[in-house]
């Protein structure tokens, strides 16, 4: 899901056409019946991983319509073409805080953590994307808005994942961290 600057529109997956993921917006003012789902655009492959720059004038998203899993970045809320970034595939695109930079992961054998330059300007320029780092990774990462620092869920194995519940939370904050009156 991605939010407009403005908070008035969200982007979403959800199902449509042939039960397919496809991208959709909904406009979050105005009456509940005014409040309908509209799909981003025609599309012939399933679409996910819609991320709204931050200046609100692109939308950056994964879509497997070549065959493999690609980015592309197209004009927000359209119409207008869109512009296959990644070379290798890619999955799960983000902007920088500033819009200036597009990060995703490019497809396996191994999970690399590429960049793309993204020049402001009234039409798209994409730079030639560049790895920045590879590591296994889980589903879950971020980019900090200095740009200097990646929050990554690591993943120790790609057979499966651990899962630890904790019961009772509140008694054990309260052990540890006691109110002082």
């Amino acid at each position: 899901m991605s939010l407009t600057p403005d908070g008035q529109t969200l982007l979403y997956c959800g199902i449509g056409a042939e039960n397919r993921r496809q991208l959709f917006v909904v406009p979050l003012s105005g009456s509940i019946e005014s409040r309908k789902r509209i799909r981003l655009h025609d599309a012939a492959g399933a679409e996910v991983s819609g991320s709204i720059s931050p200046d609100g004038h692109w939308v950056a998203y994964e879509s497997n319509e070549s065959g493999s899993r690609e980015v592309y970045v197209q004009p927000f809320p359209g119409p207008g073409p869109r512009t296959r970034i990644s070379t290798e595939g890619g999955l799960t695109p983000r902007w920088s805080r500033d819009g200036q930079e597009l990060y995703y992961w490019a497809n396996n054998p191994t999970s690399r953590m590429t960049v793309v330059d993204m020049p402001r300007g009234a039409t798209l320029k994409p730079g030639t994307p560049r790895e920045l780092f590879h590591v296994l990774s889980g589903t879950t990462w971020d980019v900090t808005p200095d740009r200097d620092r990646f929050l990554v869920e690591l993943s120790a194995s790609t057979s499966g994942s651990t899962i630890a519940i904790v019961t009772d939370w509140f008694e054990e904050l309260r052990r540890r961290a006691p109110v002082k009156k």
